[in-house]
């Protein structure tokens, strides 16, 4: 059975807003928020030539590779 992530609007509003913050801070060209299954959470600044959906899987299933090996 596969965990799915349940969120209230109040709470996306609030890691937008801290991807947003942190994409100031940090001067980076994009943030992207993904969760453990390789799905993108929230995103903030120039992502509109990213394929999100396919970095988000690409980084999850890096990060669960490298997990594995150490």
């Amino acid at each position: 059975m596969t965990n799915q992530l349940v969120m209230y609007e109040e709470e996306l509003q609030e890691i937008n807003e801290v991807c947003e913050r942190l994409h100031v801070d940090a001067n980076a060209k994009a943030v992207l928020v993904i969760d453990k299954n390789g799905q993108a959470m929230a995103a903030s600044g120039e992502v509109e030539a990213l394929d999100v959906t396919s970095l988000s899987s690409l980084i999850a299933g890096n990060i669960a590779a490298a997990g594995g090996i150490a």
